[in-house]
């Protein structure tokens, strides 16, 4: 017995584990697994990290499908982490920049963000399960504030990138992985000359607020918290966000 069948076999509730092992797979129910064979099958799909954490949260009562939930954005965190490492081993500017994933930003989330001392990267990454078109409209979101944007997709999704004009002709720097999470960079992301209006709508009331403690600037509504920081040179502007961008990684962390 291995030590993820060793760990799943202290779950004793078959009928537990049967509605677990179909929400897994995402297919109808059917009564014909023990519950040893269950354990069996259950431990093929996991990881010992993540059999560890089912057995968790069975113990504090999850339901099976708040435990498919979870272990779905496990999966999901494993992955970006995987892809950060690489893309920072291949962009050397990005080996001592603080990284976060699943950052928001006003009603959009940008899967990887990361901040150098000089520049704040963007990263759409779209699996071989992902739809491409997706990307663009996010890509061209990340423009408004970050210095440098990426699609990072599976290779799957080759022919499409390189068809989207958005990506072949706007500065987006492309990259490529494949199912080990190799990483191939196609084109480097140009730098983005923002218009300093379009930052400060893109950056969010949260992000205007703090600002303008900092200058001092009395607190009022969105329109006049725009109108105050429209007096700040854009080099200052630029600076002071990707400083509250730094923090808000480093308080995610």
């Amino acid at each position: 017995m291995d030590n993820k069948t060793q760990i799943l076999s202290e779950i004793k509730n078959e009928s537990f584990m049967k509605q677990l092992y179909f929400r897994l797979l995402m297919k109808p129910r059917y009564d014909f697994c023990t519950n040893k064979e269950l354990v069996k099958r259950i431990s093929r799909m996991l990881t010992k990290e993540q059999a560890r954490s089912v057995r968790d949260m069975y113990l504090m009562g999850y339901s099976p499908e708040k435990i498919r939930r979870r272990l779905k954005i496990f999966q999901e965190d494993e992955h970006l982490e995987r892809l950060a490492e690489s893309i920072t081993s291949n962009i050397k500017s990005l080996e001592k920049a603080k990284m976060g994933f699943q950052v928001r930003f006003m009603d959009r989330i940008c899967d990887i963000v990361a901040v150098s001392s000089k520049n704040v990267y963007a990263f759409e990454i779209k699996t071989s399960r992902d739809k491409i078109k997706d990307a663009v409209d996010q890509c061209v979101f990340y423009k408004k504030w970050a210095d440098k944007s990426y699609i990072v997709a599976h290779e799957k999704h080759k022919k499409s990138v390189l068809r989207e004009p958005e990506f072949t002709s706007n500065g987006i720097g492309i990259m490529f992985f494949d199912n080990s999470h190799n990483l191939k960079i196609i084109k480097y992301a140009k730098s983005t000359k923002h218009d300093k209006e379009t930052l400060i709508e893109t950056m969010g009331t949260a992000y205007k607020r703090e600002i303008c403690r900092k200058f001092k600037f009395p607190i009022r509504g969105k329109d006049e918290m725009k109108n105050m920081l429209m007096n700040v040179s854009k080099p200052i502007l630029e600076k002071e966000f990707r400083s509250l961008l730094d923090r808000k990684l480093t308080l995610a962390v």
